[in-house]
């Protein structure tokens, strides 16, 4: 490596984590004005939300794959270009399609910056100085999460929504101009191939399985269309297990799956996502369309989630020495999905108040699942450390996707059912976003029951970080 400090080098990294972690909270609290501006349906609120979420979490692993092979920083740089294009492009957008479309182009961008992001910290920087760098980029996404949703009422409420979005691009001026300030040494790796064949099955088995959650309430469960996108997701998935089994070069060795341990932490992961990404974007919908919050005070509600899940993460790795991961990990989990309860007991006159004991357990909750990916990490093959945490990263971010589409078809079908019976709107909704609360909760104890299983006799693992993704964050 150059001779140039560890700072010039995570500067840049920290702005290109931060602006696209970012992107995610900042739009939720943005969706109601949108949905006015634009007159979009709940369906098309469901896909501004995802599309972002789907792009990204679908092109991580190859996102990883062309940093290795086309140099990190050069494909750190293309993605925030890239990124920094859909947000233009949003911004513009007069139709919900073209949001959409939009938002999908950002993720595109995401998902080459967040693995370029993290191989920079592991190849470029010295490694004693490593550990600093990696709580840097942890720090990086939090105070995304913490910010995210209060600037997104701001800028709403006093900007206007397109600016949520234009703001991105003086900070990937900025970032893009930063990384080519220093000077790295990397060499492409022209070895690393791309799975193409996996890539494609698996984005479109999970796009037409998005499909069919978010439009089956507007089709019918029983509808032609419906079932056929449902065969194609079964047939997307049924090839994406064919070339991965007969491929030399799979997405997903299978290897990595042989340890209970990963498995077990991975299934928590994915049912973290399910839970908490839906009842994230329901809730912001909630706060301005029936508590009748102004989009800022509707982004500040989500702050003491966000401060008090940053506080709890230094804590978490003393009671997992402690008390070990099971014990602990469980526990975390199961004060995630009490939190959840919590919340749903808020009914269509709730007060910030209220609404307070349930964030609070959700956040504490969720920042003592921090350490779990490193106790998953522990345990997988040598030299399968990256690959092990782009596959934890990626499930949780795929699960988000379906989460949106799942709560938003409990959601909408208890709605509907309450607004035939003559039911007011805003108590359809509220009692459709309280179904939605407690299934979510229902998968959090789930969750709870896989992690203590799974890590039962695991000695807690040494909690110096192996790669700077180990953070869960909403």
């Amino acid at each position: 490596m150059a001779n140039y400090t560890t700072g010039r080098i995570i500067v840049p990294v920290a702005l290109a984590t931060f602006i696209t972690s970012l992107d995610n909270t900042v739009a939720n609290v943005a969706l109601p004005a949108i949905q006015r501006d634009l007159v979009l349906t709940t369906s098309q609120v469901e896909w501004t939300a995802t599309a972002y979420i789907l792009t990204f979490s679908a092109l991580l692993l190859a996102g990883g794959k062309l940093a290795d092979r086309h140099g990190r920083r050069l494909v750190m740089s293309v993605g925030l270009i890239v990124f920094g294009v859909g947000s233009i492009l949003a911004g513009l957008a007069t139709n919900s399609w073209t949001l959409i479309g939009m938002r999908a182009l950002q993720g595109v961008g995401g998902a080459l910056v967040m693995p370029a992001s993290l191989a920079i910290i592991a190849a470029d920087i010295e490694p004693r100085h490593r550990h600093r760098a990696s709580a840097i980029w942890t720090a990086a996404v939090a105070l995304a999460l913490a910010v995210g949703p209060a600037a997104g009422g701001v800028i709403t409420q006093y900007l206007g929504w397109p600016w949520i979005f234009y703001l991105n691009v003086p900070i990937v001026v900025l970032t893009v101009l930063l990384a080519y300030s220093t000077k790295v040494v990397e060499v492409g790796n022209r070895r690393s191939r791309i799975d193409v064949a996996g890539v494609l099955s698996s984005g479109g088995a999970l796009a037409l399985l998005t499909w069919v959650l978010i439009q089956a309430s507007a089709h019918g469960w029983g509808s032609l269309t419906v079932i056929a996108a449902g065969a194609g997701a079964v047939v997307m998935a049924s090839i994406f297990v064919f070339v991965e089994r007969s491929s030399e070069n799979p997405m997903l060795p299978g290897e990595l799956f042989r340890s209970r341990v990963f498995n077990s932490v991975t299934v928590a992961q994915v049912l973290w996502g399910l839970a908490l990404t839906g009842v994230s974007l329901f809730t912001s919908l909630f706060l301005q369309n029936v508590l009748r919050f102004s989009p800022t005070q509707a982004g500040l509600t989500f702050v003491p989630l966000a401060v008090t899940l940053i506080l709890t993460v230094p804590v978490a790795s003393v009671l997992f020495r402690a008390f070990g991961a099971q014990r602990v990990g469980a526990a975390a989990l199961s004060l995630v999905g009490l939190g959840l309860v919590l919340v749903a007991g808020v009914g269509t006159h709730g007060t910030f108040v209220q609404l307070l004991p349930g964030l609070l357990a959700i956040g504490v909750g969720s920042g003592l699942t921090a350490p779990l990916v490193a106790e998953a990490l522990s345990v997988v093959p040598e030299g399968m450390e990256g690959l092990a945490s782009a596959v934890t990263s990626a499930a949780r971010e795929l699960a988000g996707v379906l989460g949106v589409a799942v709560t938003g078809a409990i959601v909408v079908t208890r709605q509907k059912a309450l607004l035939n019976k003559g039911v007011d709107e805003a108590h359809a909704f509220t009692s459709g976003y309280q179904w939605g609360l407690r299934s979510a909760a229902g998968l959090m104890l789930i969750a709870a029951v896989v992690a203590y299983w799974g890590l039962r006799g695991k000695a807690t693992a040494d909690m110096k970080p192996k790669d700077a993704s180990g953070v869960s964050v909403p």
